[in-house]
Parts: structure tokens; sequence; C-alpha cells
């Protein structure tokens, strides 16, 4: 029970009780005057009939004797009229019934009123003759009695009520000020940090909230350092910080994770971009004017490729991480950056000498590979003379699909729903076994061949598609939910921005949950940082709809973007998948380590669960584990299984 509650029903409880005393007494006293009055009423009755009848008893008239009482009787304020002769007998004896209507019999039982029988002495000269007993009728003085009682118990009920309004009134105003501290200590622990800005007058209540407001504003400035610590060491590690564009170590810890066998690109590019005449520039002018050059290159390179297109800057070269492209759509792209860099001036009229290289990327190169594919194609460029580009493609004997090839595959998975779940299994730290699955999708295509998410989605999204995909995968996920194996567990699933974006696809969305209800809860869904970095606000207002369900939601391939995450505290997120580039080889790199350990504090002040992807040596999952993380997810854990696997 609330202080307040407490407070308001000690309050009633008291006045109520005051009332109630006040009413008994109030009623009990009307009682007891008008008893005295009954008594008083019969005593000067029987006085008066005494001396009356003591005038006219010497000429022993008793027509005469019994009209004087008969007058007195009739009168109706008497009960009982009684004449006793001087030997004890009976004269007279009038007796009236007590007439009462519209009065409870419970109140008369309650409230009884015995009139006493009062006498007083009839004498002939100095003789007793005999005597007169008179009692009052007590049927008025319950009248009155009654219509007492009555206007007390309104008063009562009125006093009551108007006391309830008040002392409810006065206890609101007077504890609003705990109940702004309730909300912002409610506020504080679902990670918003308001403060009070209306300070109550009564002292004891001022400490309080300022005491609340002061540590509200430690632990924002808290978590704000933190996070600042942790965005200051990725852009220290992780960023060039001429251009703010990724480093030579992140370019590294990306291809690894892409030339990774369980990554899911299987098509894609690597291209290196050299300044060649920046030495010459840096000798003939200043440092200033290279870094001017470095840093508008870089802005352009920004300009004319999409997100899909990751981009480092080291020394004198740029390179760039290309993926979901096939072989024309990268030669498509190194053309349109040739003709744009081309246009770039050092001057009025000195070009920027460049030459870019490409290496096309099928899903088996490895690393060193890539990288000498690359090379091969930037030294065949520089032999093509300034601002030219290569691109090294070795013979696959693949056969690639057209634009109009790919969009029909994609309608055929849509309307056969042609399409393959495995689960990829996520262990969490603090519970025992596995209760938690990732979905990951395979379409089958008309030749049955299988064809991954990875290469599905980019070119879905492209025909606009993706919402087609994902319509399918939460079917069968729904689905799968339902099955004996699943029961008790949870299923993550990527959604597609196209979907998250899309009004009437959360229509559909929202009347599947409500046709299964119970599901909502044990379904996750997950968006990469780069899709939602793109659209935070689409994204968090499709939170905002489907989190009443239950659902819980995360985002995918956390911490490689160079964006700050300060966005953490106001979006209430259930679980962050760190990028495996940050894994590989976690035991033996003290700035990831260090990152990493950073994240998890400010992600579990604000109750975000951190989950390692990729992780495949014992030595990561120990490492993991010792970072505070909560769970990991990678082919250590698990591989991925059909359903009945899992």
């Amino acid at each position: 029970m609330t202080l307040g509650r407490q407070l308001f029903l000690a309050f009633i409880l008291l006045i109520t009780l005051v009332i109630a005393g006040a009413f008994v007494i109030s009623v009990n006293n009307t009682r007891d005057y008008l008893a005295a009055q009954l008594e008083s009423n019969a005593h000067d009755a029987a006085v008066s009939l005494g001396l009356s009848l003591s005038a006219i008893i010497a000429e022993d008239d008793q027509v005469l004797i019994a009209r004087t009482v008969d007058s007195m009787f009739d009168g109706g304020y008497y009960q009982q009229i009684k004449v006793l002769s001087h030997d004890g007998t009976t004269a007279i004896d009038l007796l009236a019934p007590i007439n009462i209507e519209g009065i409870p019999s419970w109140f008369m039982r309650l409230m009884s009123l015995d009139p006493p029988l009062m006498s007083s002495l009839v004498v002939d000269g100095w003789t007793e003759w005999g005597r007169v007993q008179i009692r009052s009728n007590p049927g008025y003085a319950y009248e009155q009695l009654w219509q007492n009682f009555i206007d007390n118990l309104i008063l009562a009920l009125v006093a009551v009520i108007a006391t309830i309004m008040i002392v409810a009134m006065l206890l609101r105003l007077m504890l609003t000020p705990l109940k702004s501290v309730e909300e912002q200590a409610n506020a504080i622990s679902n990670r918003e940090f308001p403060i009070q800005q209306k300070i109550p007058r009564t002292l004891e209540f001022r400490s309080v909230v300022n005491a609340m407001n002061k540590m509200t504003r430690k632990v924002l400035q808290m978590l704000e350092e933190q996070t600042m610590v942790a965005e200051n060491l990725r852009k220290e590690t992780y960023t060039d910080s001429l251009t703010g564009l990724g480093n030579r170590r992140s370019l590294m810890m990306r291809l690894q994770l892409m030339t990774n066998e369980n990554d899911d690109t299987r098509h894609g590019a690597l291209a290196l971009l050299k300044l060649a005449s920046l030495e010459q520039i840096n000798r003939e002018h200043n440092f200033n004017a290279g870094d001017e050059i470095i840093t508008r290159m870089g802005e352009e390179l920004l300009t004319n490729t999409d997100p899909q297109v990751y981009l480092i800057r080291t020394g004198s070269s740029f390179g760039m991480i290309i993926k979901h492209k096939d072989e024309k759509e990268v030669d498509a792209l190194a053309a349109h950056l040739m003709t744009r860099l081309s246009a770039l001036r050092f001057s009025d009229a000195e070009q920027i000498d460049f030459h870019l290289g490409i290496a096309v990327y099928s899903g088996t190169e490895n690393l060193q590979q890539l990288f000498s594919m690359a090379d091969m194609a930037l030294c065949k460029a520089q032999q093509k003379g300034p601002r030219n580009y290569h691109i090294y493609q070795p013979d696959r004997g693949l056969t690639v699909k057209s634009g109009e090839q790919w969009r029909h595959s994609l309608e055929q998975i849509i309307d056969r729903k042609s399409i393959e779940l495995v689960f990829q299994p996520q262990q969490m730290f603090a519970v025992a076994g596995t209760s938690h699955y990732e979905v990951l999708a395979r379409f089958i295509d008309s030749d049955e061949s299988s064809i991954v998410a990875g290469t599905a989605f980019p070119m879905a999204e492209r025909y606009q598609l993706a919402t087609g995909l994902d319509r399918v995968i939460i079917e069968h996920t729904l689905a799968e939910l339902q099955q004996p194996w699943c029961a008790d567990k949870s299923l993550t699933l990527n959604l597609s921005m196209q979907s998250v974006q899309d009004l009437l696809f959360q229509q559909w969305l929202e009347d599947e949950l409500k046709s299964h209800p119970g599901l909502a809860q044990r379904l996750v869904i997950e968006i990469s940082e780069q899709q939602f970095l793109g659209s935070r606000d689409e994204f968090s207002a499709f939170m905002l709809r489907f989190r009443p369900f239950g659902v819980s939601f995360s985002i995918d391939q956390f911490g490689i973007n160079s964006s700050a995450f300060g966005y953490l505290r106001s979006l209430k997120l259930d679980q962050l998948k760190i990028d495996g580039s940050f894994i590989q080889d976690l035991h033996d790199n003290m700035d990831n380590q260090f990152f990493l350990r950073s994240l998890t504090e400010i992600a579990h002040n604000l109750e975000i669960k951190i989950v390692a992807n990729f992780v495949e040596t014992e030595a990561e999952l120990q490492k993991v584990q010792a970072l505070g993380m909560d769970g990991a997810q990678g082919f250590l854990i698990g591989k991925p299984q059909s359903a009945g696997g899992a």
C-alpha cells in the first residue's frame, strides 16, 4: 500500500471516529433531554391535576372528577393517568396506546424511552383523599429523537464526504513531490534521466528532490563520460584522424571477417586507391596542402559511394570494401568514381594523379590472396597511366544473373515460399543449456540451387522485394515457435529496413502477432547497426509499436561504424551483438579488449545485454566471459542446423 493511501486511510479513520463520536454524543444528549422533559411534564401534570381534584373532591361529584381527568388525558400527551383512593383502590385508570408511525422498531429498541410514573396527593382539607399518577406519552419524544437522529446523520455524512475530499486534495498537493520522485526513479530504471524543474516548498521534500536531481546528473554524467571514453578509444584505434574514415587496422578486421568462411558475403570487391602526386604536392607546397587533397578525396569518395561500401585511409592510399555487388556493378562504380575524382583540381589547372586497383571477391579467396589480387590490379592501373583503374577478375567459370533474372527468381521464391530455415545457437552465460537461436534463411531457386540471405537480400532491396522475403521468413519462424522443440526457446530473425519502414508490412505483422498470442514474447527482431544509423527514427517508431506485444529488439554488427553510440541511452534496446571483427583473436588484442570492456559497462548500465558474434576458439570465449559479456554465438557454440538438429 502506498504512503499516500496509508495517510489517507489514517486521516479518514481519525475524522470518521471524531464525527461518529460527536454524532453519538449528540443523539444521546437529545435522548437524555427528552427523557428529562417527559419526566418533568408528567410531574407538573400530576401536581396540577392533584390540586384541581383537591378543590372539587369535597363535593363528591364523580362526574366532575371524571371530566377533569378526561380533559387532561384527551390532550394526548400522556400515556396513563390513574387516580387511586386512600385505600389504594383504583378510582380512575386511563391508558392510551403509543402510536408511533414511520419510526423503525430497531431505533426504538436502541434508543428506548421509558418515562416514569409521577404521582401527586389529592387532599380533602387536611385529610389525604388519594393519589394521582401520570406517565407521559413517549410517542412525540420518539418522533423528535428520530428526526434529530436523521438530521445529525446527514450532517455527519456530509462532514465525512467533505473531509474525504479536502484530505484527498491536501494529500495530493503534499505528496506530489514524492510522486515526481517516484516517476523520476522509474525513468532512471528505464534508461531515461529527467531533471525535476519544480522544487517543492516543503523543506523535507525539497531535500529529497534536490538529492534525486543531483544523483540523476551524476549518473548521466558518468554514462556520458563512459560513452565518450569508449567513442574516443574507437576513433583513436579504428579511425583516421584526418578524414574520419576507417584506418588500416579497421580494414584488416573487416577483411578478416569477410574472408572468414562463416560470413555470408559471396560476392564483392576490395579496392585500393593510390594518390601518386601527394609527395610532390607536399614538397612543392606544404603538408597542409597535402592534407587538403586527402580530405577532399575522402569527401568525394563518401559522397559517391553507398553505405554498403566501407572506406578507409592510410597514408596516401584509400581502401574500399565493396560488399554484395557483382562484377558489372563494381565496374560501373569504378567508372563513376574515376569521372568524379578526375574532376578534382589542386589548383585551377593542376589535376590530381591517382590509380585505382580492384580485386573481385568470389567467396573463396583468403585474406592474403585478396590483397595480392588488389595489388596486382593497382599495378595494372599504374601501367595504364594517370587516373586509370583496373579490375582483377580471375576466371571462375561462374554464370552471373542479370537484373531481370534476379527479379524473376526472387518473385518465384516469394510466391512459392521456397525457403529453408536453419538455426544457430546463441549461448547466454546466465542460463544453463541453449535457450536462444538465430534464424538463418536459405532460399531455394527454381533450379533447386540455394541462395543465402546475404546474397538474396541486397538484390531484393534493389527491386523492392525485401518485404516479401521478410514475410516468408516470419511466417516460417512463427510456425517453428509453435513446434515442440522450440516450446521454451526464443528465436532472433533479421529484418530488412524496407520492412521496418513499410506501414503495410507493420500492419500485417501486427495482425500475425495478434493471431498467435504468446509467441511475440519469444521473438527477437534484429537489424544491423548500419541499417539503424540510416533510419533511426523509423526503427524507433517500429520498436514503439511492437514492444507492447512483448517483442525484443537487437542490433547486429555493432561497433564497426564510426558514428557515436550515445543513442543507446534513449533507444531502450534489449541486446547488442558485437561485430565479429572485434572478436577474432580477441585474447591477443588489448585495444579491442579495452574497447569492449568499456562498451559492456555502458550497455549493462543501460540494462542491455551484450553478445559476442563469431566466437570460434576457446581462448576467444574465455576472454568474452572475462570481459563481462552476457552471451556468445559462433561455430564454437554451434553451427547452423535444421530444426530437427536444434
